[in-house]
Parts: C-alpha cells; structure tokens; sequence
C-alpha cells in the first residue's frame, strides 16, 4: 500500500518545488518590469509630467583685478595707536588709495604676569585695504613690507562686483548647457525626450581660489621687494535643472 503512494507522494513534491521556482521567477519579471515602468529614479510633478534634475557645472579662469590686505600693528598705548593709524592711512593713501577702501579698527587686551594682571594693555591696530589696480597694490604691499606689520603683507586675491557679476552670467549660462547636455544624454538612455525646463536652482555663493598669502617675516632688511603674483583665479559655478520628460 504504501509503495503505490510513494510515486503520488514524489510527483507531488515535484510539483510543488517546480511550482514555487516558477513563481519565484514570474515575481522577479513582473518586478522587473514595474521598476522599469514607474522609473523611481524620476520625479512626478503634481501635474503628472515626470522630471529629472541634473546638476550643470562651469568653471572659468581670469586674473583678479581686486587684491585685499589685512595687516596688523600693535602698540603699547592709546597714542601709539592712533599715531600708527595716521601714519598707515597716509601711506597708503599718497599710494593711490582711496577712502572707500580703507577700513580700520582698533581695539586692546589687557596684560598678564604669571601673578595675574600687571595694569598694562597691549593696542592692536587691524586694517583691511582693498585695492582694485594691480600696480597700486604692488606699492602698497612694498610699503606694508616696511611698516612693522605683523602677519599677512600679501593680499588675498579676487574680483570686484562688476568682475564677479559679468563671470556669474558667462558660468551661468555654461552651467546650465553643461545640465542641458547631460540631460540629453540622460534622456537618450533611458529611452524618452527632453522636455522643457522647468526650473532652475542657483547657488548662494561661489567659489574663488585665492593666491597663498605671505608673512611680513620672508622680507628680510634691504630684500628685493615680493611681486604679487596676480596668475588666474578660478570661479567655478553649479546650478540644478529640472527637466521635464517625456
């Protein structure tokens, strides 16, 4: 009796494990072919139309036409510092600066002994001059080189606003090419069309590579003076287009 059920029992058990191979396979497909339906890695608008966003990236290299300094001094007491103050914004003033790009600041902190406070300060004057002509930022750092300032006597490097403002519109519009062509070749692979876009995001700042600063202590008495090395600055831009699909 029960050696004419065994082959029932084992066709039986054949069955059912070729039954869940099966399935498991028809559920691999169907998934499959919902993920390459739906496209998860695209976005639904609230109006149905699906969209990507792609990120366009430019980069743009040109001199600076606007150097900074910020050079300190400190002094023993109040008119010290004001007499440095004076002789400074004189100095760099007769160089060729103006006004605008003078701002000054001073401030003090008290001095300490290994007992505590000694009832002496010790003055700090900070300045920073912002220069827009590469020729008068030269004879300012000389000066600079010369004065006893402390610190950084080489200016940090950039653009003016004009400057900065004609570089964002060129990157720009390169940034949003570079989105444009990578959309298109997104699109192209995924086997649909470039739509319109739909937006564009810009970002907050931008980035600018300053030239390296040099401390006043590389001017040794009676060196030949340090040239500012005014090579290329980059400005690199990114913006996020949204693209519709279709």
């Amino acid at each position: 009796m029960s050696s004419e059920n065994a082959p029932a029992k084992q066709s039986k058990k054949l069955t059912l494990t070729l039954s869940w191979k099966l399935l498991s396979i028809v559920l691999v497909i169907l998934l499959a072919g919902l993920t390459f339906y739906t496209k998860p890695w695209e976005k639904i608008t609230s109006n149905g139309n699906r969209t990507i966003d792609i990120k366009g990236e430019a980069s743009i290299k040109k001199k600076p036409d606007q150097f900074v300094f910020n050079p300190s001094y400190d002094a023993d007491s109040q008119d010290e510092i004001n007499s440095k103050t004076t002789e400074v914004v004189n100095a760099v003033k007769a160089l060729g600066l103006g006004d605008a790009g003078i701002q000054t600041q001073v401030s003090n902190y008290p001095n300490y002994k290994d007992s505590g406070l000694d009832g002496t300060y010790t003055y700090n004057l900070y300045l920073t001059l912002t220069v827009d002509d590469l020729e008068v930022a030269q004879k300012i750092q000389d000066y600079l080189a010369t004065s006893g300032a402390t610190g950084s006597i080489t200016p940090m490097s950039g653009f003016t606003k004009d400057t900065t403002k004609q570089l964002k519109d060129q990157a720009t519009e390169m940034a949003v090419q570079d989105a444009k062509d990578r959309a298109e070749l997104m699109a192209k692979n995924l086997g649909t069309k470039l739509g319109k876009v739909i937006s564009i995001n810009e970002p907050d700042n931008y980035d600018v590579y300053p030239i390296a600063s040099y401390d006043s202590s590389v001017y040794a008495e009676g060196s030949v003076a340090l040239p500012i090395n005014a090579g290329e600055t980059e400005y690199s831009y990114t913006v996020t287009v949204k693209f519709e699909i279709k």
